[in-house]
């Protein structure tokens, strides 16, 4: 079946599986940083959204929830750095029991 033709159903079940596998990881050591990934709420945002409140489009959370699977053993097997992005960004944290913007570039 092609990423185009899941039904909605299938859609969300696919959605729900990744999710439950990703929460099972919890975090996993990388030898290129020498330090802890954790696989956090914020990881899996990012697997579903291109910015805060902006999903991705559909084929491509497809393709992402279809490979989430390897991604602890690509960070485990992690020796080299393939990119670098760098942007200035508004963060979002929690506040006081709501939702804030900080400048991410301090």
């Amino acid at each position: 079946m092609s990423n185009e033709s899941l039904t909605d159903e299938q859609f969300e079940r696919l959605k729900k599986e990744a999710t439950l596998k990703y929460q099972e990881v919890k975090s996993v050591h990388c030898p290129f940083l020498n330090e802890v990934v954790s696989f956090n709420a914020k990881g899996l945002d990012h697997i579903k959204l291109k910015r805060w409140n902006h999903a991705r489009d559909r084929k491509d959370q497809i393709i992402r929830l279809k490979l989430l699977h390897l991604a602890s053993e690509v960070i485990k097997k992690s020796s080299t750095l393939q990119g670098l992005t760098e942007e200035n960004k508004f963060e979002r944290t929690k506040v006081n029991s709501r939702w804030e913007q900080k400048d991410d570039s301090c």
